[in-house]
């Protein structure tokens, strides 16, 4: 990949090849990271944003979090780390107010619309309901608090910027096939893992501040397999309904139940919730898997991608 780092003053300046470079994209983390090893030949002024392409396709804009000369046995080195522009949410603290029917479309416009992104996916029903913005609250929080409130979804930033806030696959995006065998994404290794620790199977609620823990959802499925784990929750002061609650409780429980893993060789930065599948001769796994985190890693060694991917449930 080739970098551009932008000083203070807004003056671009083009680096060779790193030494090391690292990215994270997580669906669980709002902002994806960078972490980058250049070898320090010449004097260079405080830096603001790092650009990271490949092949002239834009893969990673990030603010710089921090900049650090190092002198040691290996020479005299710059590491650069930086998160993308979705850290201005999280760093951001959010203005204290209450909206009376909220709207995704009001919450985008107030803030996340003036960090500079301009588009977004997801229902733009107006509830009948309060909703609250605290002090202390970050501008993520808000968009989160809402999101999984009244939309029943986490949000997810695209590659492009974009807010996707439906808790599918946006229509256009590829899926991304890994094989050795056909035409794919080339891979060194491949495995799959059951995480049964963690999961819940039955929940135990209480309906409201006068009455005790009396109601409870199971998933039978789960018991079956094994799996006997009780969460008690107080579900006075949530809105949603008990059965709501508790399958909300269980399906994140389970979510990372069954897991695959795949390092790829080369640079490929996907959009999270992509659909993935295997297809080669020595292993197979056709059903459509979402990919969840992307791990980039570049090192003396080369290039690798590797792709966590979420199975359905089995």
């Amino acid at each position: 990949m080739r970098y551009l780092l932008e000083d203070i003053s807004g003056n671009s300046i083009e680096m060779g090849t790193p030494i090391t470079a690292k990215i994270n994209i997580n669906y669980l983390v709002p902002a994806d990271d960078l972490a980058i090893t250049f070898n320090y030949n010449r004097e260079l002024p405080e830096l603001k944003k790092i650009y990271a392409y490949n092949k002239d396709i834009l893969m990673f804009e990030g603010f710089i979090d921090e900049q650090k000369v190092t002198c040691d046995n290996r020479g005299v080195l710059l590491d650069i780390s930086a998160r993308s522009r979705v850290s201005l949410l999280l760093d951001n603290e959010a203005f204290p107010q209450t909206y009376n029917k909220p709207s995704l479309s009001t919450i985008f416009s107030r803030h996340i619309e003036p960090y500079g992104f301009t588009k977004y996916y997801g229902d733009t029903t107006s509830f009948a309901d309060q909703f609250i913005v605290s002090k202390g609250m970050s501008e993520w929080d808000v968009l989160k608090k809402f999101c999984n409130t009244y939309l029943e979804t986490n949000p997810v930033f695209m590659r492009d910027g974009s807010l996707n806030a439906t808790g599918a696959q946006i229509e256009d995006t590829e899926r991304i096939l890994i094989s050795n065998s056909k035409s794919g994404l080339k891979y060194t290794d491949i495995s799959k893992t059951i995480n049964r620790y963690g999961v819940i199977s039955k929940v135990v609620l209480r309906a409201s501040k006068t009455s005790g823990y009396t109601s409870s959802l199971s998933d039978k499925n789960l018991i079956n397999k094994g799996i006997l784990a009780t969460r008690f929750y107080d579900a006075a002061s949530d809105s949603r309904n008990l059965q709501v609650c508790a399958n909300t409780i269980i399906s994140n429980s389970k979510k990372n139940m069954y897991i695959c893993k795949a390092t790829c060789i080369g640079c490929h930065l996907q959009e999270i919730g992509s659909k993935v599948y295997i297809d080669d001769k020595y292993f197979s796994l056709k059903n459509d898997m979402t990919l969840i985190k992307i791990k980039y890693v570049l090192n003396s060694f080369g290039e690798t991608t590797e792709f966590t991917m979420r199975m359905e449930e089995q």
